[in-house]
């Protein structure tokens, strides 16, 4: 029987200096890395976070190995205020890594810190090949955070990253771990139907994602997509706080159990959109 293999995609907000004193990072981390050792999912996607914040969330959580570039190159310190990673953490227990990259959301993809002029920032797609060390199945997972102010680089990010697919997945069973997406890659993408998934033990069900700190927001925009013999089985919100009452992040992490099947939706594509190398 194949085995079933877990998803979190977990937007931890970056590191904010000016954020108020009851969220800043150094009072959500603990919450925010005890999540991950609870839940221990497979394979997380972190949206947001700097590389000191992945590097103490992977030192916490001692099962994990994790890989990421950020969208910037740093040179003597600059564009380290803006320097997001779209990291990937797996448990090595469970997955193998085989082969990983990162690719820009532009016009040259393999091309550092390059965007779109519609794009608020450069953005990025973090990608790993794996095999499930109890069976030698292999899957492709990919982390993506798109533009957060424009429609219109979303979407031409949507187009890029249904482009890139066939290189980077080989054929493999896919998931993706994706925000601000739906309106974008619903449709032509994934699957991220909850239809028959059974709602996962302590966690909510559909429900809001983006919340902000204080529960105040209320907007769905975290999903995890499937497709090439991968179909999701469970899913949840996860609603674990911190002590203070407040959340962990502005986004709740979510989760979703994959499985892996015959056939399955197959991978997306649109007859006029070009396949882009990424050598």
């Amino acid at each position: 029987m194949s085995p079933k293999v877990s998803i979190m995609s977990f937007n931890i907000r970056f590191d904010n200096p000016n954020e108020a004193d009851d969220d800043k990072w150094e009072k959500r981390r603990t919450t925010c890395s005890d999540i991950i050792n609870k839940y221990k999912p497979a394979l997380i996607g972190l949206q947001e976070p700097h590389k000191h914040q992945v590097e103490q969330i992977a030192e916490m959580c001692p099962n994990y190995s994790w890989f990421g570039t950020g969208r910037y190159i740093q040179i003597f310190g600059l564009n380290a205020e803006h320097n997001e990673l779209n990291p990937v953490l797996f448990d090595k227990t469970v997955l193998t890594l085989e082969a990983s990259g990162t690719f820009w959301y532009s016009d040259t993809p393999i091309v550092p810190m390059t965007k779109w002029p519609c794009s608020a920032f450069p953005r990025i797609a973090t990608w790993g090949r794996f095999s499930v060390n109890a069976t030698g199945e292999r899957l492709c997972f990919i982390n993506t955070h798109f533009d957060h102010e424009s429609e219109e680089a979303r979407t031409k990010a949507a187009d890029l990253l249904l482009a890139i697919l066939p290189e980077v997945t080989q054929g493999l069973p896919t998931a993706i771990c994706a925000t601000p997406a739906l309106k974008t890659l619903k449709s032509s993408l994934m699957e991220c139907s909850t239809a028959g998934c059974a709602t996962l033990p302590g966690l909510l069900g559909k429900c809001a994602t983006f919340v902000g700190f204080d529960k105040t927001i209320d907007s769905e925009i975290d999903f995890i997509f499937t497709c090439q013999g991968l179909k999701p089985s469970g899913y949840g919100t996860i609603p674990d706080e911190c002590p203070n009452g407040r959340c962990c992040s502005d986004h709740r992490p979510i989760m979703a159990e994959v499985e892996f099947v015959a056939g399955g939706v197959p991978l997306p594509g649109r007859a006029d959109a070009p396949v882009v190398t990424l050598t």
